[in-house]
């Protein structure tokens, strides 16, 4: 899924369920801009490995949306 005035750097295969996505110099702009800064050293945070669809997935799997307790009440 490629926008206007993105071009594509390289194209990846998932490593969950083999789609091949596409990474853009936006994303690598991003990436760089986010990349922690310890003591004066730029740490690089690396291209994905998952597809957007897995990296979606992955991060809504730890949401609890019907239980918002693990106990039972103890009024009844």
């Amino acid at each position: 899924m490629s926008f206007i005035n993105e071009t594509v750097v390289e194209t990846k295969s998932c490593q969950q369920c083999q789609v091949s996505f596409d990474i853009t110099d936006k994303d690598l702009e991003f990436y760089d801009k986010v990349s922690p800064v310890f003591q004066d050293r730029k740490y690089s945070i690396p291209t994905p490995k998952l597809c957007p669809d897995c990296r979606e997935q992955r991060r809504l799997s730890f949401r609890n949306e019907r239980y918002m307790y693990k106990t039972v009440c103890d009024l009844s």
